[in-house]
């Protein structure tokens, strides 16, 4: 008889830190481990070993780049904002732009600037300008939210977030039959930093923009930092490139009694997303069970 699923329940910070001896010897350790991470600093590429080689000293090259930055890009990626967007500019604004391209042109620009604005911005939105319309995985993930396993490590704030309402993404198999996905809970993403971008490629929520080398010596970051950077500024270069992973044949998934069959073609994340306790079929097929968040 298959074993009954159990509803997961909060993980108890108390009874961690009075029954669990790794837990407690982790606890004890944290102070320092803290301090570890405060003081790694910023890593400039000039400053590694040959990297300055890769830096275009061309000044006027440099200042198209400082300007496409200051115009697409600052009004999120920078903790220093204009004088103007204190004073009630709209930030997001075309009118902030000449403002945006001053301050990054100025000599101080990335003197203590953390490279982001640390603000939380919507998977969709009726404003196109703050819709990140990206990766939604990681931002729709339940496990923070009230009764699951990791709600004692997710603000109020957090769990007291708005719907977002749904989200309409395209369906690769599909491309004339979008899908409509109802946003539980959640759904948005924090600004990241830029700071040591070049050696952190692949982008995105997913780091799936760009190649993987493999290769963690300098050479090898700038190459996939270079190929992620192109995609990022030429989407049509990311066509065709295959980021959805699905399953390659034709399979089936045995857990004691029950048996999924698996299409080959099947989305990776639709596969690891589906309840298989749902119904009392003993086999199903992959294409019919109801996925489920969990």
């Amino acid at each position: 008889m298959p074993a009954v699923p159990t509803t997961q329940h909060p993980f108890d910070l108390n009874k961690a830190q009075r029954d669990c001896v790794d837990w407690q010897l982790t606890s004890a350790r944290i102070t320092n481990a803290a301090a570890f991470l405060d003081a790694v600093q910023p890593y400039p590429l000039k400053n590694t070993q040959g990297g300055a080689a890769y830096l275009n000293a061309d000044s006027a090259i440099m200042d198209v780049g400082k300007r496409a930055f200051a115009e697409n890009c600052a009004r999120c990626h920078s903790s220093k904002v204009p004088y103007e967007v204190k004073h009630g500019l709209d930030k997001h604004s075309d009118a902030a732009k000449p403002a945006w391209v001053r301050l990054v042109m100025s000599s101080g620009f990335l003197d203590k600037n953390f490279l982001s604005d640390d603000e939380r911005y919507p998977l969709v939105s009726a404003d196109p300008r703050i819709a990140i319309g990206t990766n939604a995985d990681r931002a729709l993930g339940t496990n923070p939210i009230e009764g699951h396993i990791w709600q004692n490590f997710s603000s109020r704030t957090f769990k007291e977030l708005p719907s977002l309402g749904t989200m309409t993404v395209e369906n690769p198999f599909d491309e004339g039959d979008p899908i409509s996905f109802p946003i539980r809970l959640g759904g948005y993403y924090r600004t990241p930093s830029l700071i040591n971008v070049w050696a952190t490629a692949p982008f995105f929520e997913n780091n799936m923009l760009g190649a993987y080398t493999g290769d963690p010596s300098v050479k090898g970051r700038m190459t996939a930092f270079g190929d992620a950077a192109e995609k990022l500024l030429w989407p049509e270069k990311r066509l065709g490139k295959g980021t959805v992973k699905v399953t390659g044949k034709d399979s089936v998934l045995k857990i004691r009694d029950i048996e999924i069959r698996i299409p080959a073609g099947t989305p990776a994340d639709l596969l690891a997303n589906i309840n298989i306790y749902r119904g009392s079929a003993s086999t199903r097929s992959c294409s019919s069970a109801e996925p489920a968040i969990e």
